[in-house]
Parts: structure tokens; C-alpha cells; sequence
């Protein structure tokens, strides 16, 4: 495990758990989160990192079912 591969996922759910309850509360908002291929696909000598990048598009997808409303948007690239 690299340096950076245990902060990989923590920064995109504290960052979305900070800003979620605004955008519920404004009833607006976009949150677009970062992927990788290796969210889909792993590969030799990146194990961990594929697994991040995994949780970040299922956080994405569970996001977008459950706040996704008119004018409230969760997406992933």
C-alpha cells in the first residue's frame, strides 16, 4: 500500500459529507466525483488503489439513488 492509497477514498466522502447537507438544504447542487478505469477493472500492482476507486463509483451510484432530485445531480468521470 502507497502513502497516498489509505487517503484515496477518505477525501471524496468527507468532501461529499460536507457539502451533502447544503445541497439538501439549498434543494440544489452538483457533486461530480473522479474515477478511474481501475474502479471497473483491476490490475496487477494495484490492488488497493482499484479497490478506492471502486468505493468511489459505488458512493457515486448509491448517491445518485438516493439524494438525486430535480436540481440536485450527482455524477462521475
Amino acid at each position: 500500500m502507497g502513502p497516498n492509497d489509505r487517503h484515496q477514498y477518505k477525501g471524496v466522502l468527507n468532501t461529499t459529507a460536507g457539502v451533502l447537507p447544503f445541497m439538501i438544504k439549498q434543494k440544489s447542487g452538483h457533486v461530480v466525483n473522479t474515477s478511474s478505469i481501475a474502479g471497473l477493472k483491476v490490475f496487477p500492482g494495484l490492488s488497493v488503489y482499484s479497490a478506492t476507486k471502486h468505493a468511489d463509483t459505488a458512493l457515486s451510484d448509491g448517491m445518485r439513488m438516493e439524494f438525486c432530485q430535480p436540481r440536485r445531480y450527482v455524477g462521475k468521470i
